[in-house]
């Protein structure tokens, strides 16, 4: 019973608008005439872990996803969220606009989050699904990125690049777009607040790469969850980062991108040792002089 309950959580496609329900259809058909890959997931429900004020641990509650519609069309991406009740809504992401997305596949657990600017601000959506289909959306957000990008007139290599670890120059290699060239790739192994051993972490383990494309950040989940399975994966086009700075503070480099569109902007912050800070801004400093 647990493998047929499964089956019902993967995504799948549709041929059509045709082939959906009428009111999705129509929500979809306000934006995109005759969208090039429409992708449907089913609802997923989560364990969700509940604790008293006293901070004692009650039975999981779950937490139920709606069904989702993603429709993408040459100029835009449409989602439309049906709820239990039969409600609808609808959002529209013209391609434009899209300032980064992520990734993330963590065991059997998948989502997409997509971050894009409305006016002066930034809006996202995180779209989780069954790992099962991950590679529908894969395939759907490299034809995204293939269409906002365009490659920088770099010159051939070699890079100054180190060697990554096994698990992420394979990610690093399968998450590059046909043809895309990486400049550098720097490795920063997990970095605790302090040399205690039992400190918290500041940030995962995590490889930064720049491309003639984009930046690309490939990272574990957040080491306090005790977890190196799974990566996430961050895509950011190279013409929306506003600013790369590197700031030294408490015996780190901290690179902080500002990334965005005009005033609908945020940055990004992670922490570096300083050489590997020192190859990061060599490679930065270097696409910046072909590009301007």
């Amino acid at each position: 019973m647990f493998m047929r309950k499964a089956i019902h959580y993967f995504l799948y496609t549709v041929p059509s608008t045709d082939d959906l329900p009428a009111p999705v259809s129509a929500a979809v058909r306000q934006h995109l005439g005759a969208p090039q890959m429409i992708i449907v997931i089913p609802p997923q429900d989560y364990a969700v872990r509940r604790e008293t004020r006293w901070k004692k641990n009650l039975p999981f509650g779950w937490r139920v996803t709606p069904q989702r519609t993603l429709a993408f069309g040459d100029r835009c991406i449409v989602i439309v969220e049906a709820d239990r009740d039969g409600s609808l809504s609808t959002t529209h992401i013209p391609l434009d606009d899209l300032v980064y997305a992520d990734l993330g596949t963590i065991l059997l657990y998948g989502y997409t989050h997509l971050v894009w600017a409305q006016g002066s601000r930034l809006e996202n959506r995180y779209i989780e699904y069954n790992a099962v289909g991950e590679h529908l959306l894969r395939r759907q957000l490299e034809w995204v990125r293939t269409n906002i990008t365009t490659p920088a007139a770099v010159p051939p290599g070699p890079f100054d690049s180190e060697p990554l670890p096994f698990k992420f120059h394979n990610y690093l290699r399968y998450n590059l777009l046909p043809d895309e060239q990486v400049i550098t790739a720097v490795h920063q192994p997990a970095i605790r607040q302090s040399e205690h051993w039992l400190a918290p972490y500041l940030s995962p383990n995590r490889t930064t790469a720049i491309t003639d494309r984009q930046v690309l950040i490939l990272e574990e989940e957040e080491r306090r969850r005790k977890s190196t399975y799974g990566i996430i994966v961050r895509f950011v086009p190279f013409d929306r980062v506003q600013a790369a700075d590197f700031e030294p503070e408490n015996g780190l480099i901290w690179l902080r991108l500002r990334v965005g569109l005009g005033a609908a902007a945020e940055t990004i912050h992670l922490p570096l040792e300083a050489a590997r800070a020192d190859r990061l801004r060599a490679a930065w400093e270097a696409l910046r002089r072909v590009t301007a």
